[in-house]
């Protein structure tokens, strides 16, 4: 048993994970589980398992836990002997924020692991970056890294120029590289950005960037190729949890997101909540101690879809996944684990119609000259199964008032766009059993709680 000295579970952490993501996960298991007992919740939630007989292969035998659970059981599912806590909100993207802790032991470790891989390449020079603050988050959790970081904020007037200068320009910090060759910024940062800087730049930027790290928000197609366009290189999108330490991070190999040896990701079948390897699933994940301490999420089920491989990523036998949006905004094929329509979908076929009306972001910052244009499409989505048939009812708000002709050309533009990436829908919609309604709309305040879903 790994001893809880900060500087021993380093050096032993380090050897594990030097062996592979699976022998890390299956070393911190077990002290995962016995840290987590010490809570009321787990203690009463697992009374009943034979916890000595639960491992990464059987890990499917704990109960799953949803965040509501989590929320109604406050500080009986904590940690919080001898610890002093921070809270840390989740975005609220599916309801009330939840709000969970984090201790001061598991930071200590946190910070401690980073700076030993950071002293093993104390010889190298650091990267050099750009990286937006981001405003949304009360807490953040430092964690060292190799990086010298320029921040900057988009509330700060003139940062836009500033940043792009510090792209452009050689600089001269000791055992630093010399030139910016990663813009780390949220979704939405880079949204605004982009958009001022390909205003200003129409043919391109120039600059020793080797790619853009997008974090947070889902991250559309039609932003992605902007970018990429803009910036001249590849744009690395991740994927996390305010609540999970640790995420996964997108290969430029294949296209698949492979996670942090910090956590075990599972998918599960919404119907039988059993494990898949292949297909389209609901989001599982399990922290590990001592990553996590305070707040234990064991099987915590994350409410996003998405599709998941172990074969056709380039990483053969690992999970990997592609985020599809969450759960509770696409819709099911009752009785099965197909989709009739995936999140990400609707959001995608709408993003690139530059009818849709927006909702406008960052309107207070005084160099975000049009915060309509780099906002998220403004929808609602709603369906009921009356037995026989889904019906489906997607209801958009256009910007202005239009003709009846173009209205209906976007509507059957978008029911085709929609049938021709989710096939369960195109198939029930020719038996019959799916029906799909396109309405608009000009005032968005008629579906204002739809306004936060992406955001």
């Amino acid at each position: 048993m790994i001893a809880e000295n900060i500087d021993y579970l380093v050096s032993h952490i380090i050897r594990f994970k030097a062996s592979g993501a699976n022998r890390l996960r299956s070393e911190l298991l077990p002290l995962t589980i016995k840290k987590a007992l010490r809570s009321e919740f787990y203690h009463s939630l697992w009374a009943e398992v034979d916890l000595c007989q639960i491992s990464i292969e059987t890990l499917f035998k704990l109960p799953l836990v949803t965040k509501e659970v989590i929320r109604q059981s406050g500080e009986k599912a904590q940690v919080r002997e001898n610890l002093i806590c921070d809270e840390v909100f989740t975005m609220g993207t599916t309801g009330n924020p939840l709000v969970t802790v984090k201790g001061d032991r598991e930071q200590k470790f946190i910070t401690a692991f980073f700076k030993a891989h950071e002293n093993a390449e104390s010889n190298c020079k650091r990267r050099r970056a750009l990286k937006f603050n981001d405003p949304y988050h009360g807490y953040h959790i430092k964690v060292p890294s190799r990086f010298h970081c320029h921040r900057v904020g988009i509330y700060e007037v003139g940062s836009f120029d500033h940043a792009r200068s510090t792209l452009q320009r050689v600089h001269s910090d000791r055992m630093v590289e010399e030139r910016c060759t990663l813009l780390i910024s949220g979704e939405r940062f880079l949204r605004a950005f982009t958009a001022d800087t390909a205003d200003k730049y129409p043919d391109g930027f120039d600059s020793a960037l080797e790619s853009v790290i997008s974090v947070g928000n889902y991250l559309t197609d039609q932003w992605r190729n902007r970018m990429e366009q803009t910036w001249q290189v590849p744009v690395i999108d991740t994927f996390s949890l305010s609540e999970i330490f640790g995420g996964a991070t997108q290969s430029l190999i294949c296209g698949w997101y492979h996670f942090d040896a910090y956590v075990i990701p599972e998918v599960i079948s919404p119907q039988t909540l059993h494990p898949i390897k292949e297909g389209i699933g609901i989001l599982v994940l399990t922290s590990l101690y001592p990553f996590q301490e305070a707040q234990p999420l064991i099987r915590y089920v994350t409410g996003d879809l998405v599709e998941v491989t172990h074969t056709s990523s380039s990483r053969p036998g690992e999970l990997a996944i592609k985020p599809l949006g969450r759960s509770k905004f696409g819709v099911p094929l009752p009785d099965s684990d197909e989709w009739l329509l995936k999140p990400v979908s609707v959001l995608e076929v709408l993003d690139k119609l530059p009818q849709v009306s927006r909702k406008p972001i960052f309107r207070d910052a005084y160099q975000v000259r049009d915060p309509e244009v780099i906002g998220a499409p403004i929808y609602s989505l709603s369906w009921k199964n009356d037995g026989e048939v889904v019906q489906i009812k997607l209801l958009v708000v256009l910007k202005q008032e239009i003709s009846k002709n173009i209205i209906s050309r976007i509507e059957q533009q978008i029911i085709q766009e929609l049938r021709q990436v989710n096939q369960p829908l195109a198939r029930c919609m020719d038996l019959g059993t799916a029906q799909l309604r396109v309405l608009f709309d000009a005032n968005p305040e008629s579906i204002d709680d739809a306004l936060d879903i992406w955001m």
